[in-house]
């Protein structure tokens, strides 16, 4: 009996020992390790809140007025609902080259037509010419047609209504002079146009400053390789030869919608930090500041466009539109930071 209760407690030892080895092993948090841990999560929550509802920035008149700070009303506005597009400013050559081919094609029927023409009325006047010469000239005649015609589809198919094959000597040489751009854009995969857009506005891709109205469009009638997308074929303006063959562009293209509601910020507001975008905002008096995130979305000739959806913006506040940074760097000195920006 003795023997096995030393059998039963080897037994049980051996268990517990297996037991405590085996949650060290695998990294099982006891009670107490469990309760750090949420405290420690809770912790880092609070932290990661404090960049969202950001500590307000007091200022004393002097560096109100050393650091240049002025203060807007928001600017309210509407805008049409548009979708972003990625392009280019395409090569006029290829459009040159068609245009020598098809003046050269046209050209060559003109010739073979006159002489069907001159040959039919020979043969049908009795006059000393014979049937072959007849045929040859048809045929002739028959082939610069087949060739003028298949060149002219073969604009239509690269082009589409962007070329005016009726009048494309003029359309060329505005092209080739450089005061019109040729510019092909595509939507993201996804997105979806129901109907042509009623105007599109260009932007050289990374400025958002100086956009650029289109003056034409239409669809493109081949799909992008690399895309996948939907595509459209813009002319625009070529005023300061900005549009050079080649050169990145994004357009936002506008469709019929219900307008949204937002706000328009200036450029100088914006404040770009830890990977996100903000503004700050005039508090309760005219030297308290809170920075505060918003989601910018459209670039717009007067700044961004900020949707009224996103939130962040009330409408009734005043925003600081100059030396945002200074502000930053001022809030970061007041939380016991580095103040400097990242």
């Amino acid at each position: 009996m003795k023997k096995f209760a030393h059998f039963l407690l080897i037994i049980v030892l051996l268990a517990s020992l297996g037991w405590v080895i085996w949650r060290g092993l695998t990294g099982q948090p006891g009670a107490k390790e469990e309760q750090e841990q949420d405290a420690a999560a809770s912790s880092a929550g609070e932290e990661s809140g404090s960049e969202e509802d950001s500590p307000e920035v007091s200022l004393t008149k002097e560096q109100i007025e050393a650091f240049h700070i002025a203060t807007a009303p928001l600017t309210p506005c509407e805008r049409v609902p548009e979708l972003r597009a990625l392009g280019q400013v395409l090569d006029p050559s290829p459009l040159v080259t068609m245009d020598s081919d098809l003046s050269a094609a046209e050209a060559s029927i003109l010739a073979s037509q006159a002489e069907f023409e001159r040959t039919q009325s020979l043969f049908s006047g009795g006059e000393l010419t014979s049937r072959k010469a007849l045929e040859t000239a048809q045929a002739s005649f028959r082939a610069d047609e087949i060739k003028v015609a298949a060149l002219r589809n073969q604009a239509r198919l690269q082009w589409g209504e962007l070329l005016p094959l009726e009048k494309r000597s003029e359309f060329i040489e505005s092209i080739v002079t450089g005061d019109k751009a040729m510019v092909r854009v595509d939507l993201m995969v996804g997105d979806a146009l129901p109907e042509k857009p009623s105007s599109a506005t260009l932007f050289l891709a990374g400025r958002e400053t100086g956009p650029i109205a289109v003056q034409a469009i239409f669809p493109a009638l081949s799909s992008d390789a690399l895309t996948q997308g939907q595509g459209y074929l813009l002319l625009a303006p070529n005023t300061g030869r900005t549009l050079v063959p080649g050169v990145a562009v994004t357009a936002q293209l506008a469709f019929g919608g219900k307008p949204r509601s937002g706000y328009v910020i200036p450029r100088s507001a914006i404040l770009r930090h830890d990977g996100r975008t903000w503004v700050f905002i005039q508090d309760e008096t005219p030297t308290e500041f809170v920075r505060t995130a918003v989601a910018i979305d459209t670039p717009d000739e007067s700044g961004w466009f900020v949707p009224a959806e996103a939130g962040g913006l009330k409408g009734d506040e005043r925003i600081v539109i100059s030396s945002p940074q200074l502000l930053l760097s001022e809030e970061m000195k007041q939380a016991g930071g580095t103040g400097e920006e990242d």
